[in-house]
């Protein structure tokens, strides 16, 4: 007779929520903004490697450091725009 099943699928269920990564709110920015600079600089070398927690990103490029700097500037130029308007109420 086995009855185990049920339990270790929710246990096995809770870790997985449990440790989920979850981002700050500078990495969510990042990945948030660094798909769409890409697609708006029409840098489809870049690549985002990683994000540090602080909103810090390490990005590459297969071809040319081109397309890295338009998207960082593409990045720079939102921020700045956000820092402009201040903070929006929730």
């Amino acid at each position: 007779m086995r009855t185990g099943g049920p339990l270790l699928a929710s246990g096995v269920l809770f870790l997985l929520v449990a440790c989920a990564q979850k981002f700050t709110p500078q990495q969510e920015w990042v990945m948030d903004n660094f798909e769409s600079c890409k697609m708006e600089t029409k840098s489809w070398n870049a690549q985002l490697d990683r994000v540090e927690t602080d909103g810090r990103m390490h990005i590459s490029s297969a071809q040319t450091v081109t397309d890295a700097n338009r998207v960082v500037d593409c990045m720079k130029a939102r921020l700045q725009r956000e820092r402009e308007k201040g903070p929006q109420p929730k």
